[in-house]
């Protein structure tokens, strides 16, 4: 039929009766090529086709390399391919966990304490830099906060990733070290950093925040604001913070932390329907506003929901059912979150970008990947 088409006329020796009936029948081909080619690439409306399950959001980023530790050891995942990569320092990893920051040349690698040592991970290898006792958040230029040892003062400096060196002992000047203020995250507001400080008391936590330095300075902040409310601090976000409800033991709320210069207000915010918010964040540290909720009546089911800014009920991210809360969450320089699922298939890695999507996107399979995997970074 190509051939006849790309000829344009009928066979010779044709009559018109004959070519009459050759059109017809060279058209209904035609249109039932173009059908098929519509169906094939997903052009037909939703209602014509059944729900599918998420695939892989990309195949540029099903490629790109995935870094786990397992065992105390890097594990790299990139295509079809595991590979072990070196060890790290013994001990534990300090929570917040991994940091993604971009490098030279747009190539991006994490930060983390592990065992009291700062680590730096690119590629499969792992970098030993020095003592410290925890990193506390990623500026929005790329700024890592470290929180040093004890014996260092304890106050939060900035270390520039780039050369792996402090460039800023006191970017907090309200931040004096303190022992029962413990610093638990840097929230951006009016386009200045502060940093967010919590210590025990008897009916929660106290929390305050220390500006930073070129907010003193000018006199639009004071070095240390206090801040309201009470109950035990569930995440830190981009500009805002989750605590725990004391009138809402059951797990039904939380309250929104807001924040700005001289106060700070409350919004009560309800679990999705069926769900209930689970006590503390996942491990891992994300800007994006996710909490961690548990579905009733099956506690084994866990699920991330969304924090819609003034909204008064959280809204559960589709594709996050089954998350592994151990493997932790991870944000890479571009702010897409990506996280472990379990799906009927296995361990999966997940993905999602609240710039461009409203559910979680599968991003590959981990095959035969340990129990105790923990998420490093997408980066590499």
């Amino acid at each position: 039929m190509s051939d006849v088409v790309e000829q344009g006329r009928a066979p010779v020796g044709q009559g018109p009766g004959q070519r009459a009936r050759w059109v017809r029948a060279a058209v209904a081909g035609l249109v039932i090529v173009a059908a098929a080619l519509v169906s094939r690439t997903g052009l037909l409306s939703g209602s014509d086709r059944s729900p599918q399950p998420p695939g892989p959001s990309s195949s540029a980023q099903s490629n790109r390399p995935v870094l786990f530790v397992e065992a105390g050891r890097l594990v790299r995942y990139r295509g079809s391919t595991v590979s072990r990569g070196a060890a790290l320092p013994p001990g534990r990893l300090a929570e917040p966990g991994w940091f993604v920051v971009a490098g030279a040349g747009g190539a991006s690698s994490a930060f983390g304490v592990v065992g009291g040592q700062l680590v730096h991970v690119s590629g499969d290898r792992a970098v030993t830099i020095g003592p410290a006792a925890r990193l506390v958040d990623v500026s929005r230029t790329g700024l890592l906060f470290l929180q040093p040892t004890a014996g260092s003062g304890g106050q939060v400096v900035a270390l520039d990733p780039t050369i792996a060196q402090v460039v800023d002992r006191a970017p907090f000047p309200g931040d004096t070290g303190i022992a029962d203020w413990a610093p638990v995250g840097v929230l951006s507001l009016f386009d200045a950093d502060a940093l967010l400080l919590r210590r025990s008391a008897s009916d929660g936590n106290e929390l305050a925040l220390a500006w930073a330095a070129g907010e003193v300075r000018s006199g639009r902040a004071d070095p240390v604001q206090s801040l309201a409310g009470r109950g035990a601090l569930v995440g830190v976000f981009h500009d805002r913070a989750l605590v725990r409800d004391p009138s809402c033991p059951d797990g039904r709320c939380l309250s929104v932390l807001s924040f700005r210069r001289g106060g700070s207000q409350l919004h009560p915010v309800r679990a999705p329907a069926g769900w209930s918010f689970v006590p503390g964040a996942p491990p891992g540290r994300s800007r994006a506003a996710l909490a961690l909720v548990r579905r009733d009546g099956a506690p084994g089911t866990s699920a991330l929901a969304r924090i819609v800014p003034g909204g008064d009920t959280a809204l559960l991210l589709p594709g996050s059912t089954g998350v592994v809360v151990a493997a932790g969450l991870v944000e890479d320089d571009g702010g897409a979150v990506f996280f472990v699922s379990t799906r009927p298939a296995g361990r999966t890695l997940m993905t999602w970008d609240p710039d461009r999507s409203g559910r979680a996107e599968v991003v590959r399979m981990l095959q035969r990947q340990r129990p105790d995997a923990r998420l490093v970074c997408v980066c590499g």
